[in-house]
């Protein structure tokens, strides 16, 4: 269980020392309260997202590179990029679907 602060709205964890409102703990920084639930705010979880997915698009592109200087057949790698790319297309709130790197 966590706590809204009364005053200023924020979560937290802990004694509720001013009568602040018991609530479910939050399942994710990217969730916020509505009064009754807790909800996803897909803008951040979108923008975390984001932030995970740069270092293994580049890390995807390395691997392509590589394939293509051998002569050998990139296609499962760009398909798990394109994956990586559409994921913020695709996503709906509470589920991250993170495609299996084929390496």
């Amino acid at each position: 269980m966590g706590y809204i602060s009364a005053e200023h709205g924020f979560y937290y964890e802990g004694d509720p020392a001013f009568g602040d409102l018991e609530v479910p703990q939050r399942p994710h920084h990217t969730y916020e309260w509505n009064g009754e639930a807790w909800l996803q705010n897909v803008d951040l979880a979108l923008i975390e997202i984001r932030e995970e997915r740069k270092p293994l698009l580049e890390e995807a592109d390395h691997k392509i590179n590589l394939l293509e200087d051998q002569g050998l057949d990139s296609t499962e790698v760009r398909q798990y990029r394109q994956a990586l790319r559409d994921m913020t297309k695709n996503f709906t709130a509470g589920t991250v679907n993170w495609p299996t790197k084929p390496w």
